[in-house]
């Protein structure tokens, strides 16, 4: 006689993958800076995976639930990854005046003139603090 366990069909949780894309996205603007910032070819992938690992470690000291979210490393962590996120979005940001969903909110409320510098670069500061805290959010609101 033997015995058949049964499994439970695997779940996918929406939260967790947009954790992991959010995690991406991150990675992919951190890389973005670095390699604005002259690291090319492996050495510039491997030093953005690492500053990558180190950001989120810290990261995580604020969002672990155990302690309280006055870890200063942390908020470092959370300041610095907003920064290399920012400086990675900046190019996409300078032109973002010519994306229709600009044109349309800029046409329907009358305004004229290009983007400035200066909404580009709290577009930019807002999106890479989002990127920054958005896979510890997701992560822990899909458990």
């Amino acid at each position: 006689m033997t015995t058949r366990t049964t499994r439970e069909p695997m779940q996918i949780n929406p939260h967790k993958i947009a954790a992991v894309l959010a995690q991406l996205g991150s990675f992919a603007t951190t890389y973005g800076c670095v390699m604005a910032l002259g690291g090319k070819g492996q050495l510039g992938f491997w030093l953005a995976v690492g500053i990558e690992v180190l950001l989120a470690a810290g990261k995580s000291l604020v969002f672990d639930g155990k302690k309280s979210n006055t870890d200063a490393f942390g908020w470092i962590a959370i300041l610095l990854d907003t920064l290399l996120n920012a400086g990675g979005i900046w190019p996409m940001v300078q032109v973002l005046d010519k994306a229709p969903s600009w044109i349309m909110l800029k046409d329907s409320m009358g305004m004229d003139g290009d983007m400035g510098k200066l909404p580009a670069l709290v577009v930019a500061l807002v999106l890479g603090y989002l990127l920054s805290v958005a896979p510890h959010r997701l992560w822990r609101g899909g458990s």
